[in-house]
């Protein structure tokens, strides 16, 4: 791979175009290169700009079922991430139903 290409435009370099990153680069932009092993040797590197993701917040989880009369319950956040417990009381017919909900939507149903 060759250095990445700059083209002057005018004596001035504010005004050259280059292959490299942007100039005014914030914390939390990404940048990537691609490679192919079809490319010629001397085949300028490129810099693309990564699109910015969204940042997402973090879901949460409850619990509904047949021993809290089909109230949601917010499950408490674990050690591990994406982990959730709770903890509940079998009703005295010894048959327990439940759901796991994300976000309390009842259509984003896990079990």
């Amino acid at each position: 791979m060759s250095p990445a290409e700059v083209r002057p435009i005018g004596p001035n370099p504010d005004d050259w175009e280059a292959d490299l990153p942007d100039k005014d680069i914030q914390p939390g932009d990404a940048y990537s290169i691609e490679l192919d092993p079809d490319d010629p040797i001397d085949e300028p590197i490129r810099w693309f700009k990564m699109p910015v993701e969204k940042e997402e917040k973090p879901a949460f989880y409850s619990i509904t079922g047949n021993f809290n009369s089909w109230k949601q319950d917010l499950m408490a956040p674990g050690a591990v991430p994406q982990q959730h417990s709770i903890v509940v009381v079998i009703p005295g017919d010894g048959l327990l139903e439940f759901r796991f909900l994300k976000d309390g939507q009842e259509d984003m149903v896990l079990a």
